[in-house]
C-alpha cells in the first residue's frame, strides 16, 4: 500500500509541473506579444528584407569596347584626334530593380581632306562590326562650319526582360580640309530668363556678347536680372503675349487682344517697371497678339515712350510687330532663327553654325535661344570655333534701326 501512494504524489508532482511551464511559457509569450505591438495597438510586422539592387554594370564592357575602337583608330595614321570628352552614364531599369551603368566617349576625327567622308565612315563601321560592336546611328552633322559625319556605336546586354543598348562612342568625322571663314554680325537673345536660373548664369559667364529677355512677375525674374547685369549683359522684357492657341499660354498674365489700348498700356507699363535698366522688348509666345495691329500698337506706344527697342520674335509667320514697331519710329528688328526647338546639343551646335551662316550672307543675323541646360552646354562646346571663324557677336541693341 506504501508504494501505490508515492505513486500517486510522483504523478501529482509532475501535473503542477507542467501547470508551472506553461504559466512561465503564457507569461513570456504574452511579453513578446506586447513588445511587437505600435502605438496603436496593432501588432507590428517583423520589418521586410529591403530587396537587393540588382545593377547592369556594363563600365568593364565599355572600357574594352573603348580601347577596342583606340586600336582601330590608330590603324590610321593620317587620321587626328581633334577632341575627347568622356561621361559616365546611369539609367534605371525599366524593372526598378536597379541601374544600368556605363561609360560613353565623345570623339572628334579629322580625316584627310583627300578623304571621302562618307568612305571613311564606312570603313570605321567594318572594323567596329568585326569587334563585335555596332554601328547604331549615322548621321550628317558639322564642325566648325563644315560638312560632318556623326556614328554612334553601342554596345548591348540585358537587364531582366529588359534588352539594353548603351552608347559607348560618339564619333564626328570630318574633313582637315580648311575651315570655311565668316564674317557678319550675329545678336543672340536668350529667351525665358526667370525659370530657372543655372542656364542662366552659365551662358552669361561665356566670353559672348548676348541679350538676355527676363520674364516679368516670376519669382526668379529679379535675381536673374541681376545676374545678367552684374555679368556686364544687355537685358531687355520678355513681354508675356496672347498665343493662337489658348492651351499653349504658358503664362497666365499676358497681353490680349481683347484687353483695351489703356489695358494692354497698363501691363506693358507694369512689366516694363518690373525690371528697371532694361534696354528693350520682345514678346514671349504672342502669336495672336503680335498679328494684331491695335494691340501691337497699345504695346509698342508704351515702348516708345520709354525710349526702348523691340525685337519681335516671330512666332508667327503673320506677326506684324516689326512691320508696326517702323511705322512708329520705334528701333527693331525681326528673329530669323530659333536655335532650340530641339534639346539635342547636336542639333542646336548645327543651328547655331545655321545662324552663323545666314549672318555671313546677309551681314547680320539675330537669332533665338533659351535659358535651358542643353543649350548652355551646346554654346559651351560652340561659342570659341563660332568666333574663331569670324563671326562678331553683339548685342541686339547694337543691331537695331
Amino acid at each position: 500500500m506504501a508504494r501505490k501512494s508515492v505513486k500517486r504524489r510522483s504523478r501529482g508532482t509532475g501535473f503542477v509541473l507542467l501547470l508551472i511551464l506553461l504559466a512561465i511559457a503564457t507569461i513570456f509569450g504574452g511579453y513578446f506579444y506586447a513588445s511587437r505591438k505600435d502605438s496603436n495597438g496593432k501588432v507590428a510586422e517583423p520589418p521586410a528584407e529591403k530587396p537587393q539592387a540588382m545593377h547592369l554594370d556594363l563600365r568593364g564592357r565599355s572600357k574594352n569596347a573603348h580601347e577596342a575602337i583606340d586600336a582601330i583608330i590608330a590603324g590610321k595614321a593620317d587620321w587626328q584626334r581633334a577632341g575627347t570628352a568622356f561621361e559616365e552614364k546611369k539609367e534605371i531599369r525599366i524593372d526598378k530593380k536597379g541601374n544600368i551603368l556605363w561609360n560613353q566617349r565623345k570623339l572628334e576625327l579629322a580625316v584627310p581632306a583627300n578623304e571621302d567622308l562618307e568612305t571613311a565612315a564606312s570603313w570605321l563601321t567594318g572594323k567596329v562590326k568585326a569587334e563585335n560592336l555596332f554601328v547604331v546611328s549615322r548621321e550628317s552633322s558639322s564642325h566648325k562650319g563644315a560638312n560632318a559625319l556623326q556614328l554612334e556605336i553601342a554596345i548591348y546586354g540585358k537587364a531582366g526582360e529588359q534588352e539594353v543598348k548603351c552608347v559607348i562612342d560618339k564619333i564626328t568625322l570630318f574633313s582637315m580640309a580648311k575651315q570655311k571663314k565668316y564674317s557678319g554680325y550675329m545678336a543672340v537673345i536668350i529667351d525665358d530668363c526667370g525659370y530657372d536660373l543655372e542656364p542662366v548664369r552659365m551662358l552669361a559667364q561665356l566670353p559672348v556678347k548676348m541679350t538676355f529677355a527676363v520674364l516679368p512677375f516670376k519669382k526668379n525674374s529679379k535675381a536673374a536680372l541681376n545676374l545678367i547685369k552684374s555679368s556686364g549683359r544687355e537685358a531687355m522684357l520678355h513681354l508675356p503675349m496672347e498665343p493662337l492657341n489658348p492651351a499653349a499660354a504658358s503664362e497666365g498674365k499676358m497681353v490680349t487682344v481683347a484687353m483695351t489700348r489703356d489695358e494692354a498700356r497698363v501691363f506693358t507699363r507694369e512689366a516694363l517697371a518690373s525690371l528697371p535698366g532694361i534696354s528693350g522688348v520682345n514678346n514671349h509666345q504672342g502669336s495672336k497678339a503680335t498679328s494684331n495691329r491695335a494691340t501691337m500698337k497699345a504695346v509698342l506706344e508704351e515702348v516708345k515712350n520709354q525710349g526702348l527697342y523691340f525685337i519681335d520674335s516671330n512666332t508667327h509667320a503673320k506677326s506684324i510687330g516689326n512691320v508696326v514697331a517702323g511705322e512708329m519710329g520705334v528701333r527693331s528688328a525681326r528673329n530669323q532663327r530659333f536655335l532650340d526647338n530641339s534639346s539635342d546639343v547636336e542639333e542646336i551646335k548645327k543651328q547655331i553654325w545655321s545662324a552663323a551662316a545666314l549672318a555671313d550672307k546677309t551681314g547680320s543675323a539675330v537669332a533665338i535661344c533659351h535659358a535651358r541646360p542643353a543649350t548652355a552646354r551646346a554654346w559651351a562646346e560652340v561659342f570659341q570655333e563660332v568666333k574663331d571663324s569670324g563671326i562678331k557677336f553683339v548685342s541686339v541693341s547694337a543691331i537695331v534701326n
